[in-house]
């Protein structure tokens, strides 16, 4: 019987993810990430999970390694004017190199989670595969062939709706709990968070792009980000919209018209479907952020970076936010936004 050890969270996800694992015969052992002061809220509820479906469960503390490499990462990011995504860092510095390492040490093979995505081989590499419902391949999109090649993810091709009704099927007793609406780290919401970790308040201008007139004030720019409409705290008698900002002055430029491109640039690439190189050419799907539409784009590769003309044009294109290129169904790559 095969082996796998599987990142239990104490949502339903992860419980349904297990669930299918034992009905696909494997021995099944579970993790628990205590990432945060706030983690050990979950426990109770992986624990029901694992007592439920007859399996071991352990505790990973990785408090300290979800600091150094993803809350030290997201508040000078903050700082500097860019919005970065937290889960899209965490997963291949945090979470899944514990739960490799954990299943080296207890010599089991596989590793899984619940995430809504799949894995596919193609050119003899392992890459991330959409889900057609319901797609977290986004959030996937820095992981390692080193990963890649022992991960099972057995929500592919489900959707929300009938893995709740299998979990309740089954007794499962958070087949009902509800959805996490907040950063996992942040239960005030990003703002709070980056107060209380001490980024200083920094107040600024409104400026209106289009003529320079200076029409308010804020107390943070961080508190905003490129293409936002809603809860500006200011009204000019029509709708305006982020278009940057400027971390040196603390600036926030508005604009009445909704922040578009057709170019950007990104670095710290990663690859999984192909690994190209400086001086390679090719067309992708890209994302942009994690609820943008995929958008036909050309890339070209120079310097380290990723030089992306869209097809086009693409609304609020924001630093700090990773761009991630598909070949159909399939991860290609990905990149931070410049």
């Amino acid at each position: 019987m095969e082996r796998v050890l599987i990142g239990l969270s104490g949502g339903v996800d992860s419980a349904a993810a297990a669930l299918l694992l034992k009905e696909r015969g494997y021995q099944v052992t579970g993790a628990y990430c205590v990432m945060h002061s706030r983690g050990e809220r979950e426990l109770a509820d992986a624990k029901a999970v694992a007592h439920a479906l007859g399996f071991p469960l352990l505790r990973l503390d990785l408090r300290r390694r979800f600091e150094d490499e993803v809350l030290h990462n997201f508040l000078s990011e903050y700082a500097a004017g860019r919005t970065p995504n937290p889960c899209v860092l965490c997963n291949p510095a945090v979470k899944f190199a514990a739960l490799c390492a954990c299943a080296d040490r207890y010599g089991i093979a596989c590793v899984a989670t619940g995430h809504y995505a799949g894995v596919k081989k193609r050119y003899n590499r392992y890459s991330i595969r959409c889900n057609p419902v319901k797609d977290q391949s986004y959030m996937l999109s820095r992981l390692p062939q080193s990963v890649l090649a022992r991960l099972e993810l057995p929500l592919y091709g489900r959707d929300k709706a009938s893995l709740r009704d299998m979990a309740s099927d089954a007794g499962l007793p958070v087949a009902d709990k509800p959805d996490s609406q907040e950063l996992c780290f942040a239960q005030g919401g990003y703002r709070q968070f980056l107060l209380e970790r001490g980024l200083p308040v920094r107040p600024g201008r409104f400026i209106l792009a289009e003529t320079g007139e200076v029409v308010g004030a804020h107390d943070g720019f961080y508190q905003y980000t490129v293409g936002q409409r809603k809860n500006l705290g200011v009204a000019l008698g029509r709708p305006v919209f982020v278009h940057r900002l400027d971390p040196e002055t603390g600036d926030v430029f508005l604009s009445h018209q909704e922040p578009m491109t057709d170019s950007a640039v990104a670095a710290g690439l990663v690859w999984q479907m192909r690994a190209f190189k400086d001086g390679d050419r090719f067309d992708a799907m890209v994302k942009t952020r994690y609820a943008a539409a995929m958008v036909p784009a050309h890339i070209a590769l120079a310097g380290g970076k990723a030089y992306i003309r869209f097809e086009t044009p693409v609304r609020a294109v924001t630093p700090g936010q990773t761009a991630v290129f598909y070949d159909k169904d399939a991860i290609v790559g990905a990149g931070f936004l410049e």
